[in-house]
């Protein structure tokens, strides 16, 4: 399924409500009247959606988590606990902001600070929002929660 039919056949409403509520649900575990965090990508919704139906068990936070204090960055999904995070890169044939000099800068620098503070952070691309890719994740994140144990 192409990207573009895959936010085509989630209906608007459900689009839009699934945003409002997730970014009430976070307003209201903060305790204070924040912003909303940035609606989510076709591409996220896709990957969320996946991860969600395969792994239930396991929760990631979707944009709210700084893998490098001090730093404005985001992960687009991380499970903290595991230090284990999700960038979803979208237009990278199009000169998008993944795929820019500049971008790719900004990219290369928010990886290998994460990496230097102990996170392993996974890059995938539309064609990589896959069960296959699900599993991996989700493998190295319980690999983690048992060396915790």
């Amino acid at each position: 399924m192409s990207p573009t039919s895959y936010r085509t056949a989630l209906p608007c409403d459900i689009y839009y409500a699934l945003y409002a509520t997730l970014s009430a649900r976070f307003n209201a575990i903060a305790g204070v009247a924040m912003a909303p965090f940035p609606m989510p990508s076709h591409l996220e919704l896709r990957f969320q959606r996946l991860f969600s139906k395969l792994y239930p068990e396991i929760e990631l936070i979707h944009d709210q988590v700084k893998p490098v204090p001090k730093r404005k960055f985001r992960l687009d999904f991380a499970h903290p606990d595991t230090k284990v995070g999700i960038e979803i890169s979208g237009s990278i044939w199009r000169k998008g902001g993944h795929s820019s000099g500049v971008g790719l800068m900004r990219d290369y620098e928010k990886m290998n600070l994460a990496q230097a503070n102990g996170w392993i952070v996974f890059q995938l691309a539309n064609k990589q929002i896959t069960a296959q890719w699900c599993d991996v994740i989700a493998r190295v994140i319980k690999q983690r929660l048992e060396m915790d144990n």
